[in-house]
């Protein structure tokens, strides 16, 4: 008995032998992975400077009105000051009657 097989050869395939690769040639596809990576990278290090910024944000103290917190609160120990020795000179005087009495 013969062996009839039929010979037709499709020139994009290649029939696996031990010089063919086993694995695809992907350059491409890692390529466009190794664009993503990066963008991804990118994305992450804004959002994380945004959090930075955020916090920083919510930490920060504004000392540009220190000045005039500092002179309020000097007219008001000035104002508590003449009440004091408004009640001192009140009890003198207090002190003085009595004392006449």
């Amino acid at each position: 008995m013969g062996c009839c097989s039929s010979r037709c050869v499709d020139d994009d395939v290649i029939d696996p032998n031990e010089r063919t690769r086993l694995l695809n040639d992907t350059e491409n596809i890692n390529d466009d992975d190794n664009q993503n990576f990066h963008l991804i990278s990118q994305l992450r290090e804004q959002e994380k400077l945004k959090q930075i910024v955020q916090k920083t944000a919510e930490n920060l103290i504004d000392i540009s009105n220190i000045r005039t917190l500092d002179q309020l609160q000097q007219q008001d120990v000035m104002e508590r000051t003449r009440e004091y020795q408004e009640i001192i000179v009140k009890c003198e005087n207090q002190n003085e009657v009595k004392e006449k009495i």
